[in-house]
């Protein structure tokens, strides 16, 4: 959830691989016709409930972070 709104499902989480750490949630969107995953630092997150992970961003904000760039193979 971001401040504002519905932002997406969190898809994965960036784990760094020499302190296991979660550094990064991948969030995807999903619209009608297409989706796009957004890598959001977990210093973004406000809260953490049950089933929701709140943002400290709003969706505009949430936009403007770095997508998941597709990989060959």
């Amino acid at each position: 959830m971001a401040r504002d709104g519905r932002a997406g499902k969190v898809d994965e989480f960036v784990i760094d691989a020499q302190t296991g750490v979660i550094t990064h949630l991948v969030v995807r969107e999903t619209h009608w016709w297409r989706h796009k995953e957004i890598v959001v630092p977990v210093s973004e997150i406000s809260e953490i409930e049950e089933d929701e992970v709140i943002l400290k961003l709003d969706r505009r904000e949430l936009e403007n972070l770095a997508p998941v760039e597709a990989t060959a193979g």
